[in-house]
């Protein structure tokens, strides 16, 4: 199930959501599915683990360690721009994701999920960008990591349930 979250609650989301991963208010447990503080982006579900709680941790040297692509294309957020990162696949790969997998939940930092069909590896190849036309991303710029689709090339990606799959300030994804 998709939670859509419209631009402006998504914005009040993010302030939410990075007093959070600030650590304001800590004390509280955290949620199952919240984003990890020791790494920049967290796989859990079927990987092959590299830390204690199970899960697969990348910290932003393993990121940009991966073999990276370019995707140019415009999102519903952004003109038309160069996006670079590693494969959504790759990153999968290096985390030990089976083949056999049929979905991911994407979390973000400011509160946002989407469960996206692992079909959308081949059909699309969407790219985990890290940086966005020679800029690393940060937070206020939808990083540091952003799901993008080849917008571009494939028509139904501008439409509301295509921009849905569009994931910026990703930090945890759960694959079954």
């Amino acid at each position: 199930m998709t939670r859509f979250i419209p631009f402006g609650l998504r914005t009040a989301a993010s302030i939410a959501g990075l007093i959070a991963a600030l650590g304001v208010g800590a004390g509280a447990a955290a949620a199952p599915n919240a984003c990890p503080n020791d790494a920049l982006l967290e796989i859990a579900g079927a990987v092959k683990p590299n830390s204690p709680r199970g899960s697969f941790l990348f910290s932003e040297k393993d990121l940009l360690n991966l073999k990276a692509v370019k995707l140019t294309t415009a999102t519903a957020w952004t003109p038309r721009s160069e996006f670079i990162g590693p494969e959504l696949s790759t990153v999968l790969e290096a985390a030990g994701v089976p083949a056999t997998a049929k979905e991911m939940r994407f979390y973000a930092i400011d509160a946002y999920e989407i469960t996206i069909p692992t079909t959308d590896l081949v059909k699309y190849r969407p790219v985990m960008a890290h940086t966005q036309n020679g800029e690393r991303l940060m937070v206020a710029t939808r990083g540091p990591v952003f799901l993008v689709y080849p917008r571009d090339q494939y028509p139904e990606l501008t439409a509301i349930k295509g921009q849905a799959q569009f994931v910026w300030m990703v930090c945890k994804i759960v694959v079954k």
